[in-house]
């Protein structure tokens, strides 16, 4: 047997082609390959001018020379062995640095494929799931012009023929991992459209600030070149790449501050119709904050349900337009009006739609979704061109009956039309009660006053909106911080030579006073914005409190109080019930002292007479008690025996009277009762002086004389 023997270096065999001729699965290209190098015989030696003309195992013909005796074996006259007779016991061995034969002849040499590529790469389970699902002509096809994607895990990959078409990319696209570029790649998984169009999914393909190349935000490619066979390129990604998902999910996982617009999209089944197999769409989703921009206007689009579901059928396009988009194209909307969207470029983020709206779309921020993409957009919403919503729309959404009876009471009901530009300042029918402005007021001139100060002309709700100084020469959109500035804004109200001034909170707030007036202010509540084809903004805003027509007299020193009727009715009954309280007081009082005055003396009285008693009490306690002019119950005796004496007329040297003991009893009784009898005839009559005197006086002579007189022994009558 002779071997010639190449290099490995002559052979320009890679490390993955060589890894794939010695995998099993490559046997068969193997034996081809080595095939060429093998002759039956020992063919080497000096050959002298001898040429021994042969074939190697694959039947190709081959002739041997040799040269300086032998010691350079020449193949075909042209390819001199580097080596040469290196015997071995059953043959003999040239080496050769050279090439020998053509390596690109397929018959004599094994033609590299993707498929033979992804086994040399270990690939050969993604290799057996493309078989599996009938796909194997692309990586069997060497003429195909594409890329494909690999996980290093490709035991988690998708084993769907969907998801294994989305590996697989459109073109030999060289990702230059040098540059910042940021593209979309197109995948082979394509669909066929109701409309007879093709729609193929697509990849982003970012830069991170490291400067690594992502796939679909969360997967890295690893190689920084490709492999290349054929006309088909391999990257090794970190993590399998999986198809978009439906709408709902995908906008739930990318974004965030977009709620409203998920809450109106499933609101209106929007999530499962614009996720259909055969129909691709463009949605504009727009920010929430832009929903809540609308304010009032949004109020009256939730309690009108169609308005609102035309608003979003104007945000969805039937195809679908990329960021690279470019040019000028006409879409149908998915409520089947027109709209004509251009781009300058494919790097430009400005999209113009119907020549007026700018909208901001960026490559960073679009979301793949399974039947199309998602812009989210944060600078405006586009809305369909014959949506029409006035002030009188916006008014009937709010609490403004008395305002719409006031208009319609002055004949102003003109100022609704959003066309002629007017904007209207509402204060809620609650508060206009509560400040007796009513249409059954009857004071014309004031009524009239009152409205021309809540209606404004084209032009002011931007002043009020931007809160801007109108005489403001640099900028006509001058924004004034009253926080930090002085300027003030002049914004024209209906009324003549009647201007407002708009004063920013440090939280935010608006508020709104009469430029000519006192300095009262209202707190502007809420806006909204009315709808039509016209380029002057008008709309609606809702203040805490109505401007009242009084606040015009400025610093006269004076303080005006406008009541309502109602209040002042009021305020008469509780006057009158307070009174009638008052006086009920008064009354009770009155009467009450006098009683106590009353109770005071009889009191005094009743303790008068207490104290006589009591002093004539202790008198009979401690003397005799002589008989007055009108009788006695104490006896007279004489101590020389008289018919009344006891122990047959004895006397007692000590008094010439004698008290009978069992007339004691009686006799302090009596004396009791003289007590009161005089206490009384002095409190009842003090002019009575003469009668009371001689009692008196009849008394004191009887107590001066029983004074003087010896204590009577009240055991003399004893046996």
């Amino acid at each position: 047997m002779t071997f010639l023997t190449p290099s490995d270096l002559s052979l320009h065999l890679n490390h993955i082609e060589r890894k794939y001729l010695s995998h099993i699965r490559g046997l068969d290209d193997k034996n081809l390959f080595i095939s060429n190098f093998l002759v039956d015989g020992i063919i080497g030696g000096n050959l002298a001018n001898d040429t021994i003309t042969t074939s190697n195992w694959n039947n190709e013909k081959l002739t041997f020379t040799s040269s300086y005796l032998g010691d350079e074996i020449i193949i075909n006259d042209e390819v001199r062995a580097t080596t040469s007779n290196f015997l071995l016991s059953d043959g003999i061995i040239h080496y050769f640095e050279n090439e020998i034969f053509d390596y690109n002849d397929t018959k004599l040499f094994p033609l590299f494929t993707l498929r033979k590529y992804l086994i040399g790469l270990e690939y050969e389970d993604f290799v057996d799931e493309i078989d599996f699902r009938k796909l194997s002509e692309l990586i069997d096809d060497n003429t195909l012009n594409q890329t494909v994607l690999v996980s290093r895990d490709y035991g988690m990959m998708g084993s769907l023929k969907n998801g294994m078409l989305y590996h697989f990319l459109e073109g030999n696209n060289e990702i230059n991992l040098d540059t910042d570029e940021n593209v979309l790649l197109t995948s082979k998984y394509c669909i066929d459209t109701h409309t007879n169009s093709n729609f193929c999914q697509r990849i982003k393909l970012e830069t991170s600030p490291e400067g690594e190349k992502i796939l679909n935000s969360n997967s890295r490619i690893v190689n920084p070149l490709p492999y290349k066979v054929g006309n088909s390129s391999i990257y090794i990604i970190d993590d399998d790449i999986s198809l978009p998902s439906k709408l709902q999910t995908a906008i739930a996982s990318e974004l965030t501050g977009y709620g409203k617009s998920t809450q109106f999209l499933k609101r209106f089944n929007y999530s499962k119709k614009l996720s259909k197999d055969d129909t691709f769409y463009t949605v504009f989703l727009p920010a929430t904050e832009l929903w809540n921009a609308l304010d009032l206007t949004l109020d009256y689009l939730v309690e009108n349900p169609t308005l609102l579901e035309e608003i979003l059928d104007n945000l969805i396009l039937k195809g679908v337009l990329y960021h690279d988009f470019h040019g000028t194209q006409e879409f149908e909307t998915y409520g089947d009006s027109k709209m004509k969207i251009s781009k300058d470029n494919s790097l430009d983020d400005n999209l113009i739609i119907n020549n007026s709206t700018n909208l901001t779309i960026s490559f960073e921020s679009q979301i793949l979704y399974s039947n199309g993409v998602v812009h989210p957009i944060a600078d405006g919403i586009p809305l369909p061109q014959d949506m029409r919503i006035s002030n009188e729309d916006l008014l009937s959404a709010q609490d403004s009956s008395e305002f719409e009876k006031i208009l319609d009471f002055l004949n102003l009901t003109s100022v609704l039309d959003s066309t002629k530009g007017y904007s209207i300042m509402l204060a809620s029918s609650k508060s206009l009660l509560q400040e007796n402005i009513t249409y059954s007021l009857g004071d014309m001139q004031f009524l009239e006053k009152f409205a021309k100060l809540h209606i404004l002309p084209p032009g002011s709700l931007d002043m009020i909106l931007n809160c801007y100084s109108a005489s403001s020469k640099s900028s006509s959109l001058l924004h004034t911080d009253y926080r930090n500035s002085s300027f003030s804004t002049d914004i024209p109200t209906l009324m003549n030579d009647t201007h407002l001034t708009c004063r920013e909170l440090a939280s935010g707030g608006m508020m709104l006073s009469i430029t000519e007036g006192s300095g009262n202010e209202v707190r502007i509540l809420r806006h909204g914005i009315t709808i039509d084809n016209t380029t002057v903004k008008s709309g609606l805003l809702l203040i805490d409190r109505p401007l009242n027509p009084t606040w015009m007299n400025r610093n006269d020193g004076k303080l005006y109080l406008h009541l309502p009727l109602f209040a002042i009715l009021v305020g008469i009954l509780i006057g009158v019930v307070c009174v009638l309280l008052t006086c009920g007081c008064c009354l009770m009082l009155t009467f009450g002292n006098s009683k106590k005055s009353i109770d005071r003396s009889d009191d005094e009285e009743f303790r008068n007479d207490e104290g006589r008693i009591e002093h004539v009490i202790s008198v009979t306690e401690t003397m005799p008690l002589l008989n007055d002019e009108e009788g006695s119950s104490v006896d007279k005796t004489k101590g020389s025996g008289g018919t009344d004496g006891v122990n047959g007329g004895t006397g007692d040297d000590r008094s010439g009277y004698v008290i009978n003991r069992d007339n004691s009893q009686a006799q302090n009784g009596n004396s009791r009762a003289l007590g009161r009898s005089l206490g009384r005839d002095c409190s009842r009559n003090e002019n009575k002086g003469s009668k009371l005197g001689r009692r008196y006086s009849t008394f004191d002579a009887r107590y001066s004389m029983n004074a003087s007189a010896s204590p009577i022994d009240m055991n003399t009558n004893a046996p």
